[in-house]
């Protein structure tokens, strides 16, 4: 589960900015965040000149679903978590 979001958050960021990234999930701080998050939008925000939570906001828009995936959510400042 966990490397298939990782590959799909890759290929959305790619196809989005034209940006190739490094994206790992890792457990959140506490299970209320979900399964899983991501900082990916963290990471290249700086590159693009743009918030980090619009651009989470973004690679959501455009990630699609996952069969497995119950539920995706931004939180400030621009962590995306998955369920």
């Amino acid at each position: 589960m966990r490397e298939t979001i990782e590959k799909k958050l890759k290929k959305t960021v790619k196809e989005l900015y034209r940006l190739d990234v490094n994206v790992s999930l890792s457990p959140p701080s506490s299970s209320v965040f979900g399964d899983y998050t991501a900082n990916v939008a963290m990471q290249i925000a700086g590159q693009l000149k743009k918030n980090p939570f619009s651009v989470a906001q973004e690679i959501i828009k455009n990630f699609g679903p996952i069969d497995f995936v119950e539920k995706v959510e931004v939180l400030k400042p621009g962590f995306i978590n998955f369920w």
